[in-house]
C-alpha cells in the first residue's frame, strides 16, 4: 500500500531527515522534491499543492531552527578542510548546496589557518599520496599530481605538497622533465 503525500507526511519526512544530517535550505528542497517523485513514480496521487507543501514545510524547519544555511555552510567547510579539500571544491560543494558565496567567503576567511598547500599535504598523507607512497610505488608522482588536480588544487600548491610530503618521509624527490 502506497501513502499518499500530505503536507504532515512531507514535515514528517523532513524531520526524519534532519535528525539525521545537517543541510541548507535547498537540500532539503532537493530531498523532499526526490521522495515526492520517487513516490509518483510508485504510483501515488500527487496533489496540485506538492509544491506549496514542500516550500511551507522548508519554512517551518528554518523558523524551528532545524535548518540553517549558516551553520551548515561553518560546519561543511570545517569537515571539508579537515580531510584536506581545496578551496575551489568547497566553494563548489557549497554552491551546490544552496549557500551564497558571500557566506562562504566569510567563513573561509575564518576558518582558513591552512593553505591550500596544507590541504593538499594533507589529502596526501590521507591518500597515502606521493611521499607516503611505500618504496616500491615511488615513481607515481606524476599520476599524485593529477589527482591533486582532480580536486581543485592549483599546480603551484599540488607541486609544492608533494615536494614536502617527499622531504617529510626523507625520499628524494624523484627528477622529471615534467615535474616543472
Amino acid at each position: 500500500m502506497i501513502k499518499q503525500i500530505t503536507e504532515k507526511r512531507l514535515l514528517n519526512m523532513a524531520l526524519f531527515y534532519l535528525t539525521r544530517y545537517e543541510a541548507s535550505e535547498q537540500k532539503l528542497r532537493q530531498m523532499l522534491e526526490r521522495r515526492v517523485k520517487k513516490q509518483a513514480l510508485n504510483g501515488a496521487d500527487m496533489p496540485p499543492e506538492t509544491d506549496k507543501w514542500i516550500q511551507n514545510t522548508v519554512q517551518k524547519a528554518v523558523s524551528l531552527g532545524y535548518v540553517n544555511n549558516e551553520r551548515y555552510a561553518e560546519m561543511t567547510i570545517r569537515i571539508l578542510c579537515r580531510q584536506g579539500k581545496s578551496t575551489a571544491y568547497i566553494r563548489r560543494k557549497l554552491s551546490q548546496d544552496g549557500i551564497d558565496e558571500a557566506l562562504v567567503n566569510q567563513f573561509l576567511e575564518a576558518e582558513n589557518t591552512d593553505s591550500d598547500t596544507a590541504r593538499a599535504l594533507t589529502w596526501l598523507k590521507r591518500q597515502r599520496k606521493g611521499g607516503y607512497r611505500s618504496a616500491q610505488n615511488d615513481s607515481a608522482f606524476q599520476k599524485d599530481l593529477a589527482a591533486l588536480a582532480r580536486q581543485g588544487f592549483s599546480y603551484a600548491a599540488a607541486k609544492e605538497a608533494l615536494e614536502e610530503s617527499y622531504r617529510m618521509n626523507q625520499k628524494p624527490i624523484p627528477d622529471d622533465e615534467t615535474w616543472d
